[in-house]
């Protein structure tokens, strides 16, 4: 039913976005509502999914294929440059050309891009965000670095409690508190775990790990 009401309500966005009747500030409104519209389908998926309770292993389960977490940096990468372009400089990308991980691929792609996307939130322009993708044992792992101003370490245990916000977000930045805690569920549900530190550019370092892509026999 929830699906059904954020469909409805994307598809009246776009309508009244063609409307005539509507200036260009009225129309940028509207895509931005798509877009928050077409992040709830995400969040949907997620908590529907993660709702679920499944008998199989991670490798068994039908709604999981291979996924090249590579391509899913370089997409998430170039659509939020894409929104803002004065970070191009900033984001540097270090990706073997195939690291494929067992997952669901929707999911998979939300968590990386709001790693990505938290990494921009908390940085300036000028500050580097590096991402590195590769295969570590029977893993896949994405590293993502920032020179912002990091997490406090009394902070680190609680960056992934829902509705958790340190002291700069909430001083300079709107948000619920729920994107990494959902993150977190999101990789435990395929196996594998996520975590926070210090990064050598002197700002924080997320870690995202899951199982490699294993065909079954």
């Amino acid at each position: 039913m929830f699906e059904t009401l954020l469909a409805d309500i994307r598809y009246a966005f776009r309508w009244l976005a063609k409307s005539p009747a509507f200036t260009l500030l009225a129309v940028a409104s509207f895509a931005i509502g798509i877009g928050f519209n077409t992040a709830l389908f995400t969040l949907v998926d997620a908590l529907l999914f993660l709702r679920r309770t499944h008998p199989l292993p991670v490798e068994k389960r039908p709604e999981f294929v291979p996924v090249n977490m590579s391509d899913v940096v370089r997409e998430a990468a170039r659509d939020l440059l894409t929104r803002s372009p004065q970070r191009t400089a900033d984001v540097r990308i270090e990706a073997e050309d195939e690291v494929l991980a067992t997952g669901h691929a929707t999911l998979l792609a939300a968590a990386v891009r709001n790693l990505l996307a938290n990494a921009l939130k908390f940085t300036e322009p000028g500050q580097a965000v590096e991402i590195v993708v590769r295969r570590q044992g029977s893993e896949c792992l994405v590293l993502v670095d920032d020179a912002g101003r990091g997490i406090a370490p009394a902070d680190r245990a609680r960056v992934f409690d829902p509705f958790f916000r340190d002291s700069q977000a909430r001083a300079s930045h709107q948000g619920f508190g729920l994107g990494l805690a959902i993150l977190r569920r999101v990789v435990r549900a395929h196996g594998g775990e996520a975590s926070v530190g210090e990064s050598p550019l002197g700002g924080a370092r997320f870690e995202l790990r899951v199982p490699e892509w294993s065909p079954s026999e």
